[in-house]
């Protein structure tokens, strides 16, 4: 509901939620909006605007005191999510929208002193508003809907978007077309159907992974030619996966011929010292062009004849907001929005996901993507949080991709993935923070990884928790236990529980989505064993547990 400028003020209880709100008009320039404050003692927030530099930030946090937290869209790495949103226990939360439904500048505020926290923004031309009574998961659903009936929204999935993923990467650039076969046991071995040919597979040698982006060739001492690269990728089918080709779109390198013989093409403004947008690329396409997008088109249907089946569109940033280029942002969009069209175009079941590496997803180039992916979290915690706000985002039943397993404990390369017992590292929990919540698999491994990647990858097929509805469970990051709920087509639910740290938890737990009146049992899947059985006298129950790490139950009627 929309409310007139400065319009209501309501008088509530202390620790009640007080709004101050204008409505769905434009912001002044630098004026800032008083949307909400929230008087708690612990209030959570949710901002998906990144933090300049923000690589490996959460988006979830717990307000500091005495803070002033001032971010907007348009900086280096153009990202994110125009919402911010904030929540305390037993009182719901407010948020704050953009519904504009293109890029267009954007600031919020988080103020927090005193015992309250303040949220308000600034420029949006559609600023709104909503009130809920859980976490930011239902703030980010509502964000969703509505910005789905202006037309932005993810893709639906083809099946084969969900089925577990093996990656090159955890060779970087050093991998050959013998690494792919030579893991293809293994990969057999673990029910792994899909395989990403990652950086390397176009450039030149062996180490250097932005070498000509924009031309893409075939890399001759990773590959060899292009039909060798057509027959490894035939060759794959005929053994039963899919594959995936790695590229970085909208950007190229100086030294290329695209960058030569089409130097027009380029937003004039990008000079390198301030227009990288990342470890690829130096210089940014103008997709304003109609040649631009045309070229774009081109290198999507070349990629398809090599018999790709999807891509990973990585590296993606933009250049820095300024009054002139408001147009710009929409149509880098828009090519990404074209390349997914003219995919599917000549493959339907074509999947495609794009990372704003480390930061929150660009949520304008939804239309251009059906699997989502959490874009390099940094420990299981960031894991388990954007799962919760992909999960409220994916409208169409696209699919969440979890990152490398491995990303669990930290940003990991080729020495740690080589170092021994490191594979037994990857704890219960990392693996339950990816699979137990509804997230496409993934790993990156060197070698045979052992029994615990053996038994996860058997519960992820048996399971099939990425067919599951979400059911959200409110995050409070002061609880000693983190609860995650999904629910299967058959009624079961679902419990994913997780001590703080990687520690210990002994006490109740809430079982809740219950049937009043119903006997049920649970049951441990990772310990497999019965935990115990319930008649429920209402819709939820405190059940004693014991919980090292993580647990993961199945509650189902008897």
């Amino acid at each position: 509901m929309r409310m007139p400028a400065r319009a209501l003020l309501r008088s509530l209880p202390v620790r009640a939620l007080v709004f101050v709100f204008a409505g769905a008009i434009p912001a002044a320039a630098g004026e800032w909006v008083e949307t909400a404050t929230i008087v708690a003692d612990k209030v959570m927030v949710f901002n998906g605007i990144p933090r300049r530099y923000g690589w490996g930030e959460d988006f979830v946090y717990r307000a500091a005191s005495s803070t002033a937290d001032t971010r907007s869209i348009g900086s280096p790495w153009l990202g994110g999510i125009p919402v911010v949103d904030i929540w305390a226990e037993g009182q719901g939360g407010v948020a704050l929208f953009n519904t504009t439904p293109y890029h267009e500048p954007f600031k919020v505020q988080v103020l927090v002193g005193n015992g309250r926290v303040t949220i308000r923004a600034a420029q949006g031309a559609n600023i709104e508003k909503y009130e809920h009574d859980g976490d930011y998961f239902e703030a980010l659903r509502e964000y969703a809907r509505r910005m789905s009936v202006k037309g932005i929204a993810m893709r639906s999935a083809p099946g084969w978007a969900f089925d577990p993923i093996w990656e090159t990467y955890g060779f970087e650039e050093t991998w050959t077309a013998a690494t792919v076969r030579n893991m293809l046991p293994l990969l057999k071995q673990l029910g792994i159907k899909t395989i990403t040919l990652d950086s390397g597979w176009y450039g030149e040698g062996t180490r250097d992974w932005d070498a000509h982006t924009g031309d893409f060739p075939v890399n001759p001492d990773t590959i060899g030619t292009e039909q060798d690269l057509k027959d490894l990728i035939a060759e794959l089918h005929a053994q039963g996966f899919r594959v995936r080709l790695w590229w970085v779109g909208g950007v190229s390198e100086t030294n290329t011929r695209l960058h030569r013989d089409h130097a027009d093409w380029f937003y004039s403004k990008v000079t390198p010292s301030w227009g990288d947008p990342g470890d690829t690329g130096d210089w940014y396409l103008d997709p304003t062009y109609g040649a631009v997008r045309e070229w774009n088109k081109r290198i999507v249907q070349r990629f398809i004849g090599y018999g790709a089946d999807g891509f990973k569109i990585d590296d993606v940033y933009e250049i820095d907001e300024d009054d002139d280029v408001k147009s710009y942002h929409s149509a880098y969009s828009q090519l990404f929005r074209e390349a997914y069209e003219t995919a599917t175009a000549s493959k339907a079941d074509f999947c495609i996901n794009i990372c704003n590496c480390g930061i929150a997803q660009n949520f304008f180039d939804l239309p251009g993507e059906n699997q989502l992916i959490t874009s390099d979290p940094v420990g299981p915690k960031q894991f388990r949080h954007r799962a919760k706000y992909l999960h409220a985002l994916n409208l169409n039943h696209g699919a969440v991709l979890g990152d490398h397993v491995e990303l669990t404990e930290g940003d990991v390369g080729p020495e740690e993935l080589k170092r021994p017992g490191f594979y037994a590292s990857i704890a219960d929990s990392d693996f339950a923070s990816t699979v137990a919540l509804g997230m496409v698999l993934e790993t990156k491994c060197r070698i045979d990884p052992g029994s615990r990647y053996r038994r996860w990858f058997q519960a992820y097929r048996e399971h099939k928790f990425y067919e599951m509805e979400w059911i959200n469970v409110p995050y409070y990051s002061w609880k000693r236990i983190e609860t995650y709920l999904l629910r299967s087509s058959n009624g079961d639910l679902f419990f994913s529980f997780f001590a703080a740290n990687k520690g210990s938890y002994s006490g109740n737990v809430t079982l809740s989505n219950l049937q009043s009146g119903a006997r049920y049992s649970v049951y441990d899947i990772v310990g497999e064993r019965t935990l115990g059985s319930f008649t429920a006298q209402g819709s939820s129950k405190d059940f004693k547990v014991k919980v090292k790490d993580c647990l993961v139950v199945r509650v189902s009627k008897e």
